[in-house]
């Protein structure tokens, strides 16, 4: 398995779409698989490497969390409208673990993983 070549942006003052985009704009002369993480991520899973290419090996686009549907004016993922109200469970997937540290202070189950989602 190839190694995982780090790119760290600190002290940050852009958007993370201008960060993002270049180093996708990088990628085309460079083909490398991309990993995009908040600050806030902790990587618990030795095998973390091995978990993302085989999410990748069956979906082009792998996250941790998302919904199974997009409806009109959805502002997030989790939330059916713009007051904020939670979706139903039925479409909701994936697991994060909350807290400053491991193990977490509580982890929360959204929906079963490894689904197709469309946010």
């Amino acid at each position: 398995m190839p190694s995982v070549d780090i790119y760290l942006q600190t002290d940050n003052s852009e958007g993370l779409p201008a960060i993002y985009n270049r180093a996708i704009e990088a990628s085309r002369h460079d083909p490398a698989v991309l990993i995009f993480m908040h600050d806030d991520i902790h990587l618990c899973d030795y095998y973390w490497e091995e978990q993302a290419r085989a999410a990748l090996a069956h979906f082009q686009i792998a996250g941790l969390v998302g919904s199974k549907r997009r409806l009109p004016k959805q502002p997030a993922w989790a939330f059916v409208d713009t007051n904020f109200v939670w979706d139903e469970a039925k479409h909701l997937s994936g697991i994060i673990g909350h807290g400053n540290g491991f193990p977490p202070k509580e982890v929360v189950v959204f929906g079963p993983s490894r689904q197709e989602v469309k946010l």
